[in-house]
């Protein structure tokens, strides 16, 4: 199979029409780890398990930064394989980055906007309401997803994010455009746990992996062309 082509961040639409209501008053604002706990994109956003971790590495300008990024794809007969990657970032104005990665072979750039933000219920941590535009061989994506500086979302924190969301976008429609992220991390996925190559589990390391990796949830084929297998056509 012939390897894909680099997708060119500078090709991009940029995200200006984003309205913003609260961003960044520092690039370190962003620094340390996140969880994704809420999602828009059933193909980019929704995978279990989710946690980020940036690091700024320009000290003097505060303007680079490395997103180490953990999340897990389901097994066709249960288990889940835990995928590692890092995405190279740079800040190119407050609240906006672009970020430029590699998984399955296929090299990804998206330009993120952040929208809006703010205090989780009783001050337990932070949130901050990302939004996105992205390009795949198949052309631009959108999507959003919501940072919590915890693994998941009371109803109370759900509301704060709901009223932010609603000052950015003007519509209350946040219960309709996101999902919850399953973080609990389970170790019994489908009667099965991790599925690793040293471990020498059934279609691990042969054409089932290979095949839960194309075809999969989430897998090369969702990359490539989100809906192929025709879930988004109209019913």
């Amino acid at each position: 199979m012939p390897m894909p082509k680099t997708v060119n961040n500078n090709d991009i639409s940029d995200s200006e029409e984003f309205k913003v209501t609260k961003t960044l008053e520092s690039n370190r604002d962003l620094e340390g780890v996140w969880y994704k706990v809420a999602g828009i994109s059933e193909v980019y956003d929704m995978f279990d398990c989710q946690s980020n971790t940036l690091k700024v590495t320009d000290v003097e300008e505060l303007k680079n930064a490395e997103l180490g990024i953990t999340f897990r794809t389901k097994g066709s007969k249960g288990g889940y394989y835990k995928t590692d990657l890092m995405e190279n970032v740079e800040f190119t104005g407050k609240g906006k980055l672009r970020t430029t990665g590699s998984m399955y072979g296929l090299t990804f750039n998206e330009r993120w906007t952040i929208v809006a933000g703010g205090d989780l219920e009783g001050g337990r941590g932070k949130f901050w309401v990302v939004r996105y535009v992205g390009k795949t061989l198949q052309g631009e994506y959108e999507g959003g997803f919501v940072y919590s500086s915890l693994d998941k979302l009371t109803e109370g924190d759900r509301g704060r994010v709901r009223e932010a969301w609603m000052g950015s976008t003007g519509v209350d429609d946040y219960a309709v455009k996101f999902k919850d992220i399953d973080n609990t991390c389970s170790t019994n996925v489908g009667g099965k746990g991790e599925l690793r190559r040293d471990k020498g589990e059934e279609g691990v390391g042969g054409w089932g992996e290979v095949k839960d990796l194309i075809f999969g949830e989430g897998g090369i084929g969702d990359w490539i062309k989100p809906g192929w297998r025709g879930e988004y056509d109209d019913k």
